[in-house]
């Protein structure tokens, strides 16, 4: 087997897990799921009459100070529950903007939530797992 050969095979050996294959194409879907929404929010700013200042500060909810709470939760639980907040922030979005009442202020309030929602680094290997990392 040549060179190359190998090193394809250990870098798609973690997809042979179920748990991880089902992960990473969760976590791939939500990441293209959250550029698309950057464009579309941007897009129902300018259709709602707002130029670029009134823009909602996407990423607002970055700097979230409940990351000690966090980490003492169950981390599949964590990871759903954010799933289900942004979800359910998408949905009041597209049914707002189908019913025509949404506003730029609804939607800047919308875009913190989900911000703030939105996992940041990950527990990649451990969910993968199902268990704590082990030392090396």
């Amino acid at each position: 087997m040549s060179r190359n050969g190998a090193r394809a095979r250990l870098l798609l050996e973690p997809l042979r897990g179920r748990s991880f294959r089902l992960y990473w194409l969760g976590q791939a879907t939500s990441a293209y799921g959250n550029q698309v929404l950057f464009v579309a929010l941007a897009l129902q700013v300018l259709r709602l009459g707002g130029g670029a200042r009134a823009r909602p500060g996407q990423r607002g909810g970055r700097g979230r100070p409940g990351g000690v709470v966090v980490d003492r939760l169950p981390r599949r639980a964590v990871m759903i529950a954010s799933d289900l907040v942004r979800m359910a922030v998408l949905g009041y979005l597209a049914a707002a903007s189908l019913g025509g009442s949404l506003r730029i202020g609804s939607l800047t309030v919308a875009a913190a939530v989900h911000g703030a929602a939105e996992p940041s680094g990950g527990p990649l290997p451990m969910l993968a797992a199902d268990r704590e990392p082990t030392a090396r």
